[in-house]
């Protein structure tokens, strides 16, 4: 169990964007360089999708119209502190400003076919079932800033309208599991608290994992919730999130191997060979994030002892290590991350899962 600070991006006054960037954190650009030899890329096409540099985008590109290849897409359909519904999206661009692609409810594990276009900073997609008949609308807006597009589904007449919101998610996986492998997850609500389960695992691996998500609400704590943060290729990120009513919050982050049901190691998604080098990268990042604790008992165990980076914690945008750096202010609870961006951490991985969307088609 990691506890991480998550306070700053918790908001007794907006809980909707708490749950959209909850775990986008920034990161400093360190080049680096390894040997890839022992990375491989599973797909069947040459083309991958690249999170863009956001700044050397021109104001009538954003990330999506930028992207090369194959777009896989994360996210809800519903309200996200109340009922909603995890969706994840595939899209390939077929022209300057047409999509084709489909999308699967992960409750329901069934793709649908997709179609759409983009006007400006706006996309739409028609939805279609087996018989080509309409059967939803997507409408949302692409941000300038972010690889995240919000805005409402609706049945084709335009009623029934709810909130989606998607996220560009990095192919970041276990060998041997499969590129669409995720979790079935459960709510369970009581007062003041909502917790998760896994179902449809085998029986020693889902009770392992129930157990690990069956956290204690802390007494001076009011409510208890959870977010969903990476749920694909055999890894599941849960952040339970503990706030009351002073503006205290905390988080407790567990990043699984749905294989084995354990915490998630250096070793199941990263080349082992590389782990000095990557301590090396986070201890410059320390460097930078916190030069006033360079002196401190908490850094200098960091900067000297290798297990710190044993469990990488996987999110929507890159892989995250605990930081041994302090807060000094404000209402938090835990410590920093140590964030590295996909493309910092992509020299690193085992395999890379590229979405395959002729597959399923």
């Amino acid at each position: 169990m990691l506890v991480i600070d998550s306070s700053k991006f918790l908001s007794n006054t907006n809980k909707h964007l708490a749950m959209k960037y909850h775990f986008i954190l920034a990161s400093l650009m360190i080049l680096s360089s390894i040997s890839n030899k022992n990375h491989v890329i599973f797909s069947l096409h040459d083309n991958q999708a690249n999170i863009p540099n956001m700044e050397q985008q021109d104001n009538n590109q954003n990330f999506l119209t930028s992207s090369q290849g194959e777009i896989m897409l994360d996210g809800y359909i519903g309200e996200p502190m109340g009922t909603h519904y995890y969706i994840m999206i595939i899209l390939n661009r077929t022209s300057k400003d047409t999509y084709v692609g489909k999308y699967l409810y992960k409750s329901q594990n069934k793709f649908i076919k997709l179609s759409g276009k983009t006007i400006e900073n706006q996309l739409e997609l028609t939805e279609q079932d087996e018989k080509g008949e309409v059967t939803g609308r997507f409408k949302g807006e692409i941000s300038k800033f972010r690889p995240t597009i919000d805005g409402k589904w609706s049945k084709p007449d335009g009623s029934g309208q709810l909130s989606f919101y998607v996220t560009k998610i990095i192919p970041i996986g276990i060998i041997n599991s499969g590129i669409y492998e995720f979790a079935r997850l459960k709510s369970v609500k009581i007062p003041n608290e909502k917790r998760v389960q896994v179902i449809g695992l085998p029986d020693p691996v889902q009770l392992k994992i129930n157990n690990m998500l069956n956290v204690k609400k802390e007494s001076e704590m009011k409510t208890l919730t959870y977010e969903v943060l990476y749920n694909l290729n055999g890894i599941l990120t849960i952040a339970y999130n503990q706030s009351n009513d002073e503006g205290w919050s905390s988080s407790e982050y567990f990043c699984i191997n749905l294989k084995t049901g354990d915490l998630l190691k250096f070793d199941d998604i990263l080349i082992t060979d590389s782990k000095g080098e990557l301590h090396k990268l986070a201890i410059a990042k320390l460097k930078e994030d916190c030069p006033e604790q360079v002196d401190f008992d908490g850094y200098n165990e960091f900067s000297t002892n290798i297990s710190k980076i044993d469990f990488p914690i996987v999110g929507f945008l890159g892989v995250n290590f605990s930081s041994p750096c302090e807060r000094s202010v404000g209402y938090f609870l835990g410590t920093r991350l140590v964030s590295f961006t996909y493309d910092e951490i992509k020299p690193f991985l085992k395999i890379e899962l590229v979405p395959k969307l002729r597959d399923g088609i």
